[in-house]
């Protein structure tokens, strides 16, 4: 129901009825004259004032506004939340494509047969210089070699020879002979990480085992 604005009148008992003021001095109306009352009536009355201004009216018009800013609010936080989705998939996109980023890409192989009661892990950092090389060795032990810095070239005996650049690893079987390790770069320094998985107490390099030796060794 309509919320009016309203004028208190004097009724019939007053001795005037001509000079009260509107209740509502934004709604402003003469007074009704004493012959508008039954000669019955007492006390004051409440009349609505036509044309006055409607105080339901009024009161919609904050509530209109406080949900269209709530509205704007829920639309501001759909669309930073789409944003943040976007930047996240794009961030895991780029590391996906991008091995030699920030995020290196998992790496698995399987390990030969080994003593699990004797098992331990040895972890070698290696720093080569611009043009720097390795001479032929052999590893007893089962390596896994993640490239830190820069680019390796690599090479075991009965592979072909690949560079592997920085976010990438390899494997090397125990007890083959490592040809080449060196650096890629005559520039630029580079930097791996040698994971060493042994079951038996050795020397982590050796000289290059030939292969009677090394099956005998295996």
């Amino acid at each position: 129901m309509p919320i009016l604005p309203y004028l208190i009148v004097a009724s019939a008992d007053y001795p005037s009825a001509w000079d009260i003021p509107p209740a509502n001095p934004l709604a402003c109306a003469t007074a009704l004259p004493r012959s508008s009352f039954p000669a019955s009536a007492s006390g004051a009355m409440i009349v609505p004032v036509l044309g006055g201004i409607d105080m339901n009216g009024a009161n919609e018009r904050p509530q209109l506004v406080s949900l269209f800013i709530a509205a704007l609010l829920v639309i501001g936080a759909a669309v930073g939340v789409l944003s943040l989705s976007t930047r996240l998939s794009s961030a895991q996109s780029d590391a996906q494509s991008s091995p030699g980023g920030n995020h290196a890409a998992p790496f698995s192989h399987s390990l030969p047969p080994m003593d699990g009661s004797h098992l331990r892990a040895i972890v070698v950092e290696v720093v080569y210089a611009p043009g720097e090389e390795s001479k032929p060795h052999s590893h007893p032990c089962t390596v896994i070699g993640y490239i830190a810095q820069g680019a390796i070239r690599h090479k075991v005996k009965g592979e072909p020879e690949a560079v592997y650049k920085a976010g990438e690893s390899f494997y090397e079987a125990p007890n083959g002979v490592h040809e080449v390790s060196a650096n890629a770069s005559d520039k630029q320094p580079a930097k791996l990480i040698a994971y060493f998985i042994c079951d038996h107490d050795t020397p982590l390099t050796v000289p290059p085992i030939d292969e009677h030796a090394g099956h005998e060794a295996k």
